[in-house]
């Protein structure tokens, strides 16, 4: 498979949504935490084989997305490219590709919500708790106090930059770690 390194091209745009659910008296009760950071960097494995991209629908699959071989086939063949995303994309959810999460810094901000309450005074009592809580001893205290864990995105609310990572450790020329950027040109 080949590796692209992706990173947002705009600052504060990188924004992970967790999301949990505890059962109410009558119905779930949902609360989002939504994680925007300064930067980060991901890396979207690309299959090059028949083989891996057959294995790419089956691991798309198990992760919840919808694909099959003939559409995969079909957009290839269209000149389109469901592996990775495109530099002129402003919204990008990562989940849809086959990600990693190298690192991300400077968390820049953090906020609660909270649905299935529609009291106003009950939801912000809540967020309180849930925020001191979670603070303390993260997910951990979200299982001890029955929050379920139901999924968790990244984004990038802006354009990527995709760089080619060419890890061709038999190229004595090349360090391993070596990517070409947008321009073809050859950097760490």
């Amino acid at each position: 498979m080949k590796q692209y390194k992706v990173t947002p091209q705009h600052k504060k745009s990188v924004v992970e949504t967790e999301v949990y659910r505890k059962k109410g008296i009558y119905e779930w009760i949902y609360a989002g935490k939504e994680l925007v950071w300064r930067g980060g960097e991901f890396t979207i494995s690309v299959p090059e084989t028949d083989e891996e991209i057959t294995q790419w629908v089956e691991t798309m699959n198990e992760n919840g997305l919808s694909w099959t071989r003939p559409m995969v086939t079909q957009m290839l063949l269209d000149g389109l490219n469901p592996f990775l995303p495109s530099e002129d994309d402003t919204f990008v959810e990562l989940d849809d590709y086959d990600f990693e999460m190298v690192s991300t810094y400077d968390g820049c901000s953090e906020d609660w919500n909270i649905e299935g309450i529609d009291d106003d005074a009950k939801c912000e009592l809540l967020i309180e708790q849930i925020t001191e809580g979670y603070n303390e001893s993260y997910d951990e205290w979200m299982q001890d106090n029955d929050w379920e864990f139901v999924s968790q995105t990244t984004e990038f609310h802006c354009n990527p930059s995709i760089d080619e990572m060419l890890n061709n450790v038999n190229d004595s020329n090349k360090h391993p770690a070596m990517i070409n950027d947008s321009k073809g040109n050859e950097t760490l």
